[in-house]
């Protein structure tokens, strides 16, 4: 067991929830929360500054600014020390493999008992990796893959979501490509390769996609 005091900071933009869990963990004696943060751009730099006193992050997936799964690995390749459990309402496997994939330690669902994350937690501090089975049928898990929108979201390159979120501003191509340094033929191929992935037909489809989605 993990006897020193467990030192974490939090990263997800849900205030209210973010705030009540970490109230919930600092009840125990072995855990400080040494920070709240609300994107993977604060994030990191609070971690430029104060890694080395950092164990832990609870790392949230979609948040507005370098969400979660952006900058897990950017943390892992950085501050190699530092354990990251992802917590989040999506639960499939695309998303598990993700996780994996990018150096997380672990995953806990926001629906999960309070119990269920403080001893990962301490797993996690031991040294272990612990992912949940995927089960389908599982009723706490109810985000369905072909209907969950930020799984779709999460197959964009950092560079697509950035033109998304141009188109979505109402930036025409010229502009885009004189903004980003780029052709037009390129911005019309990122705009293409967008419609394909998130299975849309048009830019009026993107731009209400963008909007009602956050992206």
């Amino acid at each position: 067991m993990h006897t020193q005091t467990i030192r974490i900071v939090m990263a997800d933009d849900h205030k209210m929830m973010v705030s009540a869990l970490a109230e919930m963990l600092q009840q125990n004696r072995g855990i400080r929360v040494l920070e709240i943060l609300p994107d993977g751009n604060k994030l990191l730099q609070y971690l430029n500054s104060s890694a080395e006193y950092v164990d832990l992050i609870l790392l949230d997936i979609h948040m507005a600014e370098l969400d979660g799964l952006a900058v897990l690995p950017i943390i892992k390749s950085r501050f190699p020390h530092i354990k990251i459990i992802v917590l989040s309402m999506y639960y499939t496997p695309q998303l598990l493999h993700q996780i994996k994939d990018k150096g997380g330690d672990s995953f806990i669902h926001k629906a999960d008992e309070p119990e269920v994350l403080l001893q990962r937690i301490y797993e996690v501090m031991e040294g272990k990796k612990i992912f949940p089975a995927y089960h389908p049928t599982n009723t706490v898990y109810t985000h369905e893959i072909t209907e969950d929108a930020y799984m779709k979201i999460a197959v964009l390159t950092e560079r697509e979501k950035q033109i998304a979120r141009y188109i979505k501003d109402g930036f025409t191509t010229p502009r885009m490509a004189a903004f980003l340094f780029l052709s037009e033929h390129t911005v019309d191929t990122h705009r293409k390769n967008i419609l394909k992935k998130l299975g849309l037909k048009s830019t009026s489809e993107l731009v209400r996609f963008a909007s009602e989605n956050k992206l």
